[in-house]
């Protein structure tokens, strides 16, 4: 069993405690080599531009939850838009306009590994991928996108949730895709999210599950 220790990761909500893990990752490493820590930082809510493209040159994981990025991911009336919400707040506008730079952490190069947050956003993952891909309500009346400037694309998302997270886990050997060698982990779905609307993701189905080649769930006929 590898040591928990092995791939450290931490919480990080501003762009000081970001850059300040940043540059303790680069002092560690200019200490004790380059050796395969996959350092993760979390919960990304802002890194400064000068800091985006320091993921790729020190090999630092981005995990993202990419279901912040709808509007009312925090709950509230018909048309809350909390990033809105924060501007009109002591951070203001500008700072409230960097919330969760997913895309722009992708476009300086960065590794990003998925997850969904749960509680505070939904455990369907194909809620919050339409929501990151959209940052748009999915399925709901709230249209306007909030940060658009910050999604990603379905490929990217789809990828984020399943190769590099197991490479965040050490485990790209083993699960993440389907190859000669890797476990037998897979899903069937009741349409090709590739060839449908991406603000139909959220009616995603799984009609079957697949653990190591094993069926663990199969749906009930609709």
């Amino acid at each position: 069993m590898r040591s928990p220790y092995r791939h450290p990761s931490s919480i990080k909500i501003g762009d000081g405690a970001v850059r300040d893990t940043l540059d303790a990752i680069d002092l560690a490493r200019s200490a004790r080599g380059t050796a395969d820590f996959r350092h993760t930082l979390t919960h990304l809510c802002w890194v400064s531009d000068a800091d985006l493209p320091r993921f790729k040159s020190l090999g630092v994981i981005a995990n993202i939850q990419e279901g912040w990025l709808a509007p009312s991911a925090f709950g509230g009336p018909p048309g809350y838009d909390y990033a809105r919400s924060t501007a009109s707040g002591p951070l203001g506008p500008w700072l409230a306009g960097r919330l969760m730079p997913y895309g722009p952490l992708q476009a300086a190069g960065a590794r990003l590994a998925a997850g969904s947050d749960w509680f505070y956003t939904d455990e369907n993952p194909w809620i919050t991928m339409e929501a990151g891909i959209t940052s748009r309500d999915p399925g709901g009346a709230n249209r306007v996108a909030m940060l658009p400037n910050h999604a990603l694309d379905l490929r990217s998302v789809l990828r984020a949730h399943t190769v590099d997270a197991a490479f965040q886990m050490f485990r790209e050997n083993e699960i993440g895709s389907l190859e000669p060698g890797k476990q037998a982990d897979l899903i069937v779905l009741d349409r090709d999210p590739f060839r449908i609307d991406v603000e139909d993701l959220h009616k995603v189905r799984v009609l079957q599950t697949f653990v190591a080649g094993d069926v663990v769930y199969q749906a009930q006929p609709q």
